[in-house]
Formats: C-alpha cells, structure tokens, sequence
C-alpha cells in the first residue's frame, strides 16, 4: 500500500514583444518559473506463522525549480528551455539486533530542459489542451550514508541522466492577460541514469539503469513528469 502527497505550485511571468490582445501569439516570450514538491512513503505486510507484521518502507522527498524562457512561433505552438535545480531523499530505519540502522540518500541535479509545447483550444479562445514534449539532461551526484549506533559510513558519487517526457494537460484562460494550466503524468516517459563511483583502490564503477513507462498517470516525479498545476501573466 502506498502513500503519497504530492503539492506542486507554478508561478510564470511573461513578456508580450508585441503588446497585443491575443494571448497567444507568434512572436510572444514567455518568462516562467515552477517550483515544486512531493512526499511519500510504503507500507507491506509481511505474514509468518499466523503473524502479520506492518513494515514501512522508505520515505521518499522531492523537490524541484525550473525556471524558463519559451517563444511562440505560432497560436497554437511554442518552443523553449528550462533550467531545473532537484533534489530527492530518500530515508528508511530499521531495527537489527537491537541496533537502529539510518539509510539516507541523498540527490541533487541540475537539469537543461529543452521543451516543444502545442495548444489545441476547445470550442472557444478560453480553454484547451495541451500536450508537452521535454528533453531534460541532468549533472549531479549522490550521496549516501548509513548509520548504525555511533558509526556512520558515506557514499558519493556522480550522476548523469537523460530523459524525455510526452505530458498531457488543460489550459483555461479567466482573462486574456492570464492563463492557468494543469498536467498530470505522462503519455510517454523515457529516462537513463548513469551512476559513477571513484574506487579506494583506484578504477571507476559505473552502474546504468533504463526506465521506460507509457500512460502512467502518477503524482510524483522529477522536471516535466507528476502533477503540476499553473498560472501565466501575460502583459
């Protein structure tokens, strides 16, 4: 069983290059920021002879920022570039032989996210859908440590990844001057982590890990996957 909350917040600000009334528009820059973030933990149960014991799994905590700049070429068509800062810990206990074990990681990346967005209004200029392509590549590192007792034991090392990600959403317009959005999940998600460690004895181990998900509507994730809601001001 698992349990999640998810709170994404995005605040964007935009810049009108030719100062008309129409929203959206070729020509148009838009300026925005999002900021992000997502907590969540498991539960298992485990039976053994007749006994049902509850274990909670690792808690899991992400948060993310990601600024960008987006250009539209059309109404219903824009093109730009993102900058994300995350962050992700990931913390677990347990009890063996009567000594509590601490396991944390910690993950910290910054990401260049180029992005192609494409607007399909619905009956009117107010509301429609929208479907984002992004192609975010990170640079950072990881860092464990594992405490038992008094003794504490730590991991580093770097972390590359690319991804790309397809992600649905609605945009509503309560005025022509600003725009809210939602998205949630991904039509199609794509991602390729690659984990470097510099060994004592010297030498370098490289472990790869390829994940490839399609229609997973989940409320957790790094730049351009989860839950994300909106709102831009056009001026």
């Amino acid at each position: 069983m698992k349990k999640s909350i998810a709170i994404l917040a995005f605040g964007a600000f935009a810049l009108n290059a030719n100062a008309q009334d129409n929203s959206l528009e070729a020509g148009k820059i838009l300026f925005a920021g999002s900021v992000g973030f997502s907590t969540g933990s498991s539960e298992s149960e485990v039976t053994s002879g007749g006994t049902t014991v509850n274990e909670e799994g690792p808690t899991t905590t992400n948060m993310n920022l990601l600024p960008s700049v987006q250009y539209f070429l059309s109404s219903n068509l824009s093109v730009g570039l993102g900058v994300g800062f995350g962050n992700t810990k990931i913390s677990s206990e347990e009890d063996i032989d009567d000594t509590k074990i601490e396991s944390t990681t910690t993950i910290s990346q910054i990401s260049l996210a180029p992005m192609v967005t494409y607007y399909k209004g619905l009956g009117n200029d107010k509301f429609g859908l929208t479907i984002s392509a992004m192609l975010p590549l990170g640079f950072g590192g990881v860092k464990s440590e594992i405490k038992s007792g008094s003794t504490t034991v730590t991991d580093e090392s770097k972390l590359n990844s690319i991804s790309f990600n397809i992600q649905p959403g609605l945009y509503y317009f309560p005025t022509k001057k600003v725009m809210l959005t939602a998205n949630i999940g991904n039509i199609f998600s794509f991602s390729r982590d690659t984990q470097k460690e510099d060994l004592t004895g010297g030498g370098t181990s490289t472990d790869s890990d390829t994940s490839i998900e399609i229609l997973n509507l989940n409320t957790r994730g790094g730049v351009g996957t989860g839950l994300s809601f909106g709102a831009s001001f056009f001026f």
